[in-house]
């Protein structure tokens, strides 16, 4: 009896081993994957979070860099946010101003009402009806679909949302709000939580009304993950992530059935926080196995066939190390896309900051320069000792040293004065090269070349002049004084397939000018050659070089809507490559500015508006000494209340920036409307002021700070000669 019992024992025995076995290693292999899939679904969530972090600080940047924001321009930034992006998250991006009353929307809506018929915008309606404190209406919302859903509704009506949108503007980050579930919402893992990114409008208000905004996105937790990661077959991931302190359930993978059997494989895995801009987010984890009836079929299967299980294990193994493999790869990519991602956005926000640094000194240093040149020019009118000439020459030439060092600090920036204007390249090439022909040694073979056809280009001709200059300055040193330098001019198509280079900041797809400067020098290391553009670096000896000249050309490429580039390589030269938009605009003739050398004497009455007082004394000085009358007031209020007053004058000349009700660019508006017969000038020590105020400047004529005597003078001559007023032009006189 015995001996027929223990065959069956010890096939039942191997059985239940084998069984034990093979479910245990299917198990354990299992659990591996899931820690893998766990890893990548938080790296994902967290890629997630930073792609819309910089998509909204973009538009939110350049919201706040727009002239005037309407419908069709809000459409077509959020059109070029997303345009590249293969990850596009949000339901909704809403714009939407702080407002004090319904009536400064009911303003907003009525100012807008055309542009919003234009687009497709739905009918405005203000919702939910009950409010209290502070409105934040949305008025402008993409993609097209979502409006209709959110296009009016007061963000102001939840003391939550409202309290989160608050915080991101106070702290100037973005911030995250509880979640809402909507009507349409069932499932709770729908319900969409708010990112919220500010939006701060600098000078002229931008909406009616609203001097800051905030960039509203409505995200559900679904949508931050679907798509992106692969999981194993029949496998179920459920995420729990908070967001403003209420946690949200997401569930990666295909959803089983009730009846299905769920095997836990890892359960309430704590990831590291994803810490975000303004905001963390926690994350937990749990994965569980669905297994089909072949699946609990198979240990038995391998139990019964024991001297196949070593071929199916080696192709498991096998398979999953494949699987794990391509898993790895796909997060170290995902690694390195956020990594990039990261520092485009650092260099981004440093170069903003320097911006934002160098604006504030031009203004104040702008000021010293002009009070120190102008107290010389007059200064060299009088009869001075001939060695007291020579300090006096010497000293002029440092003061436009200085001027010259501001203005590339302003390009390193973009906050140049720039007056883009559609010209011919050719020609402009041709001007150049003859320009560093004499400036060049003669040791240096100088060669222009410009392909048959060429575009016409928009944007600052002498911008591109000084950034020309500085190429060929930096091309002489490299070469030691002795090469050749070329010039060349081309017609480039850009297609997207073309701006997988990070370094192109936003450039978008569209025909180009290509302005290439090549030198036969010594070239760049790679090492020199990735900090080219960053401001202040050079490998010259001290006092030879400030380490402004590539940066300055690059943040004048940028602020032309264009952009520079380097290819360089050790003993073989470098070429600096400039892309400039094409203008279909008809080019504009430059006429010749007056000889340089005459003077002129007029008659005429001038108001002169400057809170500078050591300013306003030397240009009343060489206006008065020219023969002008001049009237000198302190603010644009004082010389709004002489104009009113009935007091008239030929000429208005205007500092941007005063103290008072009103800024310099306000009254010249004013001026324009009430008296347009009276000549306007406008004079800023931060020559970016002059790109607010509605276009004025390009209405105007304007100067920079410093002001060369000659140059006011000339001008002031043609405004008066232009408007009729009584001039008279003499020759210099000894």
């Amino acid at each position: 009896m015995r001996s027929r019992v223990w065959p069956y024992a010890l096939v039942a025995a191997a059985t239940l081993l084998t069984l034990y076995l093979s479910a245990s290693v299917i198990l354990q292999q299992k659990r591996s994957d899931a820690q893998v899939e766990i890893e990548a679904i938080h790296s994902e969530l967290e890629l997630a979070l930073a792609t819309l972090s910089v998509r909204m600080s973009g538009m939110a940047h350049s919201i706040e860099r727009m002239p005037e924001l309407s419908p069709a321009s809000y459409m077509a930034l959020y059109a070029e946010a997303t345009r590249s992006s293969t990850r596009v998250h949000e339901r909704a991006m809403a714009f939407m101003p702080e407002m004090a009353s319904p009536d400064r929307i009911r303003a907003i809506v009525a100012e807008l009402d055309g542009e919003f018929d234009a687009v497709g915008y739905p009918e405005f309606q203000l919702f939910p009806s009950q409010r209290s404190g502070t409105l934040f209406p949305a008025v402008m919302v993409e993609p097209y679909d979502s409006r209709a859903n959110v296009f009016g509704y007061d963000m102001g009506s939840s003391e939550v949302r409202v309290s989160a949108a608050l915080e991101a503007l106070a702290q100037g980050v973005m911030k995250a709000s509880a979640p809402i579930a909507l009507t349409q919402d069932v499932d709770p893992a729908e319900a969409s939580f708010l990112l919220f990114y500010p939006v701060y409008f600098p000078g002229e208000e931008v909406i009616s009304g609203a001097s800051r905004a905030v960039l509203g996105a409505g995200v559900t937790p679904a949508a931050l993950l679907a798509d992106h990661v692969s999981l194993y077959d029949r496998h179920v991931v459920q995420v729990e992530i908070a967001i403003g302190g209420v946690t949200l359930p997401v569930t990666v993978g295909q959803e089983p059935r009730s009846s299905n059997l769920l095997i836990p494989l890892m359960g309430g895995v704590t990831m590291d926080d994803i810490r975000t801009s303004g905001f963390d987010v926690p994350f937990v984890a749990t994965v569980y196995y669905a297994p089909s009836v072949l699946d609990l079929l198979l240990p038995f299967v391998m139990a019964s066939l024991v001297a196949l299980l070593g071929l199916l294990l080696v192709y498991r193994v096998r398979a999953r190390e494949a699987a794990k493999v391509a898993l790895e790869r796909a997060l170290r990519a995902k690694e390195t896309e956020l990594g990039e991602i990261y520092r485009v956005k650092a260099q981004s926000q440093r170069i903003e900051a320097l911006g934002r640094l160098v604006g504030g000194v031009a203004h104040d240093f702008n000021n010293i320069l002009s009070v120190i040149l102008g107290n010389l020019e007059l200064l060299k009118e009088r009869d001075v000792p001939a060695e007291d000439e020579v300090l006096v020459d010497d000293a002029v030439t440092a003061t436009q040293r200085g001027a010259h060092l501001t203005r590339q600090l302003l390009s390193v920036g973009r906050k140049s004065y720039l007056q883009p204007a559609a010209f011919d390249a050719a020609g402009a090439l041709e001007e150049t090269a003859t320009m560093l022909s004499r400036v060049l040694p003669e040791s240096i073979r100088l060669k222009a070349v410009s392909a048959t056809g060429l575009w016409t280009v928009q944007a600052d001709s002498d911008g591109l002049q000084n950034a020309l200059l500085n190429l060929a300055i930096n091309a002489r040193d490299a070469m030691d004084g002795r090469g050749t330098l070329t010039l060349e001019a081309t017609n480039t198509q850009i297609t997207p397939g073309d701006l997988s280079d990070p370094s192109d900041d936003g450039l978008p797809p569209g025909r180009y000018v290509t302005i290439s400067v090549t030198d036969t020098g010594t070239g760049m290391a790679p090492e020199v050659l990735d900090r080219a553009f960053e401001p202040f670096f050079t490998t010259k000896r001290a006092g030879e070089g400030s380490g402004l000249g590539l940066a300055s050309v690059l943040g004048f490429c940028r602020q032309s809507n264009g952009t520079c580039r380097i290819t360089s390589e050790l003993g073989m030269g470098t070429t600096v490559h400039i892309l400039l938009p094409v203008s279909e605009d008809a080019v504009v003739d430059r006429a010749p500015s007056p000889d340089a050398r005459g003077k002129t004497w007029g008659m005429g009455r001038i108001l002169l508006a400057e809170d500078e007082d050591t300013v306003a004394k030397v240009m009343s000085a060489q206006l008065t000494a020219a023969g002008y009358g001049v009237t000198r007031v302190g603010s644009a209020d004082a010389a709004l209340q002489r104009l009113d007053a009935g007091e008239r004058f030929d000429l208005l000349i205007t500092d941007s920036v005063m103290p008072g009700r009103i800024q310099g660019v306000e009254l010249t508006r004013q001026v324009e409307a009430k008296w347009p017969d009276m000549a306007q000038l406008l004079i800023s020590g931060y020559p970016h002021e002059g790109g607010q105020g509605d276009g004025v400047t390009r209405r105007h004529a304007a100067l920079s700070k410093p002001v060369e005597k000659q140059a006011l003078l000339r001008l002031v001559g043609q405004l008066l000669e232009a408007r009729k007023a009584p001039m008279v032009v003499v020759e210099d006189r000894p």
